[in-house]
């Protein structure tokens, strides 16, 4: 804008007096002076003004640790395959924070290699050059590729912190297992996430490598964001589509890029891009995408069955995703692939209804338009095999727990136990209806190993057998753990406990050994263990049931108060999610007393 107001205070002495000869002035006629054409440019390139990639991080740095300190490479003016909008250094990064190999994406612009956040690093994270807030940058678009081996509340993303010392932002990642969502997250309250809207459209599997766009957009007043849109798997390159789902939170800035909320995954994220626009962080790497596959047929059709088959594309594919929908017009989900050049696919599914099916090819230059679809109605059979038979041995009974096949159905599962490895499993001791995948074998007897198998049942009939398990119920005999381990060491996940009665530590941070505590009249030994700003825990042998049981232990707290976290000793109750144990109730700073209270798994109150 300067150089044209430059343009526009020149002098008039500047340009000729003398009048030009008529063939002169018809030529000017006939196209534009020079000066509204560079005008014309200039203000078109103004209009382009609003379009800004706002920061971007393809991760070119060497595979290893990433450690706290490591100078950035995305600082200065980011470009499609350059980084940059950040600034000089990463904070906590270290143990576990690893560069690894790079994900892609088919059509995606991707360079260097990917992040693979920490799992012990409770805050980590890069800081943004320029904050961004609504008041000046009223669309955010932010994309990234993703990849999650495992689901754990709060902690299977990442979020656009707000820089605030509470740690608060919009976490984008799992909201729950196999769901992607963005959420108002708060690392000082230990994680507390609302969910994102689109159910079954923001479904994702582990292990496998997403390309997500989320939009943020500010709210009436333009002093927050307050809602937006989700894209799972978007074409590069392509104009912007409908939503995959939609979210709400209030935040009113973005300062870095963080992983602040609960430990215990490993997430790996690559190519981040933040930009005003959707064309900023969804750039195509510029090769052509192979044609769309024809020839699609459904060559038979059996019990829980469907095989496919279709015609080669050209263009080079180097896969096929098979997708399948409930309606004709419905939601075409993956349901596998396929890598070039088979072009046969069968699907195993629960029978007794219609599908759709279409294919299409990938390359890397992106994904084809899908094929025509066609149908089938595969006719039921009797469910697969329970997975997972877990038994746990109590006091004159046996718990056990499974999870029920993906295809098939079933309306009810027949429990069966045998008192010699492999069978015969003549007695159904129990029958439980789905979706109940668990039962509590209460005629089972003391000192005797039973062995168990589950099958499943729908109206074709019964499946087969899962994998066997066995058990061996025992009178509970108590546990002790006296913290026989050397002073000033650390108590790692998977240290086996000292005593009697228990099995392996876990969690993360670890424990630290400390000389023992000791009161008076009570026989003591060894050492004692300072708890982390985290969880310990160690399973017990025979977990304690039903009736009277007796819990005792030496417990000290230092000074000050906890927060909002409970500081104390608690039980795990199975696999609810909910401890039940002592913990610091706070009067003042050096004031307290030890209150019967349940927590919830991210360490909060939930009654006391």
């Amino acid at each position: 804008m300067k150089i044209l107001n430059s343009m526009t205070q020149i002098p008039l002495k500047s340009f000729p007096s003398s009048k030009p000869a008529k063939s002169a002035v018809s030529a000017r006629r006939s196209r534009p002076p020079r000066m509204l054409i560079m005008g014309l440019a200039l203000l078109a390139m103004t209009g382009l003004a609003n379009a800004a990639l706002l920061a971007y991080e393809p991760f070119d740095y060497s595979i290893g640790a990433l450690n706290n300190g490591e100078p950035s490479t995305a600082t200065g003016v980011p470009s499609a395959t350059t980084g940059g909008g950040f600034t000089s250094t990463w904070f906590a990064g270290g143990v576990g924070t690893t560069i690894v190999g790079g994900l892609a994406y088919p059509g995606l612009q991707t360079t260097n290699n990917a992040l693979q956040w920490s799992e012990s690093v409770s805050y980590q994270g890069e800081n943004l050059a320029a904050a961004i807030l609504p008041s000046s940058t009223p669309a955010v678009y932010v994309s990234f590729l993703y990849n999650a081996p495992s689901y754990v509340a709060g902690k299977t993303g990442f979020a656009l912190d707000n820089g605030a010392a509470s740690n608060q932002g919009y976490y984008m990642g799992m909201t729950s297992s196999g769901v992607f969502g963005v959420a108002a997250g708060d690392g000082a309250a230990g994680g507390s996430l609302t969910t994102a809207t689109g159910a079954g459209t923001l479904d994702m599997s582990f292990n496998t490598t997403y390309f997500v766009v989320v939009k943020f957009d500010k709210d009436a007043g333009g002093a927050y964001y307050k809602s937006g849109d989700i894209w799972i798997n978007p074409a590069p390159g392509g104009s912007e589509p409908a939503a995959s789902g939609t979210f709400t939170g209030t935040y009113a800035v973005m300062n870095k890029i963080a992983d602040f909320l609960a430990l215990g995954s490993v997430v790996i994220t690559d190519e981040i891009r933040l930009g005003t626009t959707w064309a900023d962080v969804t750039p195509s790497n510029g090769l052509s995408g192979p044609a769309t596959p024809t020839g699609l047929q459904v060559d038979s059709s059996g019990d829980n069955t469907v095989s496919l088959s279709w015609i080669a594309s050209a263009g080079d594919p180097v896969s096929y995703n098979v997708k399948r929908a409930a309606t004709s017009n419905g939601t075409y989900a993956v349901v596998g692939t396929t890598t070039a050049p088979t072009v046969v696919f069968t699907d195993s599914l629960t029978g007794g209804a219609t599908y759709w099916y279409a294919v299409s090819a990938v390359n890397a230059g992106g994904e084809s338009a899908d094929s025509a679809f066609v149908s089938a109605s595969p006719t039921l059979g009797v469910p697969d095999a329970p997975i997972g038979l877990a038994a746990t041995a109590g006091d004159d009974q046996v718990d056990l727990s499974w999870t029920g096949p993906a295809i098939g159905g079933p309306t009810s599962y027949n429990v069966k136990r045998a008192i010699g490895s492999g069978g015969p499993y003549t007695n159904i001791i129990g029958t439980t209806t789905a979706p109940t995948t668990s039962y509590t074998d209460a005629t089972a007897v003391n000192a005797t190993t039973y062995y168990y198998v589950v099958s499943a049942v729908n109206a074709a009939g019964e499946g087969a057998n899962s994998a066997e398990t066995n058990a061996t119920p025992a009178a509970y005999t108590g546990a002790y753990e006296p913290f026989n381990y050397p002073v000033e060491d650390n108590l790692l996940s998977g240290t086996p406990a000292t005593g009697d009665g228990f099995g392996t530590w876990n969690g993360v941070p670890p424990g630290f050994i400390v000389s023992g505590l000791s009161y008076t009249d009570l026989p003591v030994t060894n050492n004692a263990m300072r708890t982390p700003a985290g969880r310990q825990y160690v399973d017990l042998d025979i977990p304690l049931s039903s009736g009277t049981n007796w819990i005792s232990y030496l417990w000290s707290h230092s000074p000050g108060d906890p927060g909002g976290n409970k500081n104390g000793v608690y039980f795990l109750n199975g696999g609810t999610g909910l401890y039940f144990g002592f913990g610091l109730q706070v009067n003042s700073e050096s004031d307290g007393y030890l209150a019967l209270a349940s927590m919830n798994t991210v360490g909060t109150a939930v009654d006391a």
